[in-house]
Formats: C-alpha cells, sequence, structure tokens
C-alpha cells in the first residue's frame, strides 16, 4: 500500500467516525494486528474486486465501550437502554462504512462490490486477524481507544 492510500484511509476513517460516534478519533497505521479479545464487537464485510481476483475483507474490531458509545450517539440514547441488537446494527453500520472508506481510498475503478457484514465470533476474529494485510489502522494508542480497521486479502481459505 502506498503511504498517500494509506494516509488517505486514515483520514477517511477519521472523519467518518467523527460523524457517526460524535466525538473525534484519529487513526494510525500500525504493523501489528490486535489480539481479539471476547468481548470486543468484530464484523467482517466480504470484498469483490472482480471476477480475476480473489475475494478480499474488511474486518473492523470494537471494544465494548467503543461499540456501545457508537450505539448511543447513533440511536440517540444513553448506552445502559441500548440492546444487544442496537449495538450489533450500529457496528455492522460502521463496518459498512469504514469498509466504504477503504474501497474508495484503494479502488478506483469503481468495480467492487461489497457483501453485508457478518458479526464473527471469537475464534473467526482471532484467525482472520493473524492474516492481516499491513498496516492495520488502529485508533492512536493515546486516545484509549479500542478501534482497528483490517485488510484480510486474500479472504479465502480461513
Amino acid at each position: 500500500m502506498e503511504a498517500s492510500q494509506s494516509h488517505d484511509i486514515e483520514n477517511k476513517l477519521s472523519r467518518a467516525w467523527t460523524a457517526l460516534a460524535g466525538w473525534p478519533c484519529d487513526f494510525e497505521p500500525s504493523q501489528t494486528a490486535p489480539q481479539p479479545r471476547r468481548d470486543d464487537a468484530c464484523f467482517l464485510l466480504p470484498i469483490c474486486m472482480g471476477e480475476a481476483l480473489p475475494p478480499a475483507g474488511v474486518l473492523v474490531l470494537l471494544g465494548p465501550e467503543d461499540a456501545h458509545e457508537l450505539a448511543a450517539a447513533m440511536f440517540g440514547q444513553a448506552p445502559e437502554a441500548l440492546s444487544a441488537a442496537d449495538v450489533r446494527d450500529a457496528c455492522a453500520e460502521l463496518c459498512n462504512i469504514f469498509s466504504g472508506c477503504v474501497i474508495a481510498a484503494l479502488d478506483h475503478s469503481g468495480h467492487a462490490e461489497l457483501g453485508l457484514p457478518e458479526l464473527l465470533d471469537a475464534a473467526r476474529s482471532e484467525a482472520l486477524c493473524l492474516r492481516a494485510s499491513f498496516p492495520v489502522f488502529r485508533a492512536k494508542s493515546e486516545q484509549q481507544h479500542r478501534i482497528a480497521v483490517l485488510l484480510i486479502d486474500p479472504l479465502h481459505p480461513c
């Protein structure tokens, strides 16, 4: 990945997060993939970049506090008023939007086809994180947020 593409992704992710959550979060590239935790919200959105290429995916991982704060902002409710389905829906929508940010920075042909976000269990999350393409994009460490965006290319086998 070129430095200009990485910088573009960082900016797009930061703007998207701020628009959805209502508070800023800057992202930075990292050469280490996160270790998923049992209570993390982890979603995968499959991407097809054309018939000649194997499918890829964008994986979005959020810690439970960030997932609840995001859902509260998106639904305009207090975090304790949210159902588990509300939090899942907000995280799935974030996965859609973050995937669009990554694709917009990487694919200028307009041929990418996005699938639907899928909630991953801990075992699949961990297996996919081990296969991440680098850089991984994380919330800057001084912000104390557990948010990561990973490109998995190719997606299969897993």
